[in-house]
Order: structure tokens, then sequence, then C-alpha cells
């Protein structure tokens, strides 16, 4: 092979791996990263523990006031 197609076959593979290279490291700091999901699951057992544990009070406050608003008999 001539010396042109090597180097660019190594500016290729230098590329590559250059770029596929920050999906193997962990999150930075001043990431941005997505735990909506978990945020989700965290609600849900406060709401569910407030049901269980009779507490309207508590799960009054778990809704914003348009949620509040909108929801029929939920002292019931």
């Amino acid at each position: 092979m001539s010396v042109i197609r090597i180097f660019g076959v190594g500016v290729a593979l230098g590329c590559t791996v250059l770029l596929s290279s920050c999906s193997l490291l962990p999150g930075l700091p001043g990431t941005i990263v997505d735990d909506s999901g978990r945020q989700a699951e965290v609600q849900m057992q406060h709401i569910a523990d407030a049901v269980k544990n009779h507490d309207a009070a508590e799960l009054k406050k778990l809704f914003s006031t348009d949620a509040r608003e909108k929801a029929t008999d939920l002292d019931r």
C-alpha cells in the first residue's frame, strides 16, 4: 500500500475513535442527564404512600394547584 493510503486509513480510524469515545465516558460535569423516569418513580411512590396512609393533605401537596383545581372529589 502506498503511504497516502496508510495515512488515509489512519486518519479515518483516528476520527472514528475520537467520535465514538464520547459515549464511553461517564457523565461529565455540566452535561445534561435525563432522570425524569427516576423522578416519576419517586413521585409515584410518594403518592402511593399518601394514599396508603389515607393522608389527604399530603396527597394534595404532591399535585400542582392546577391539578388540584381540576380534580373532582380529591378528599374522598
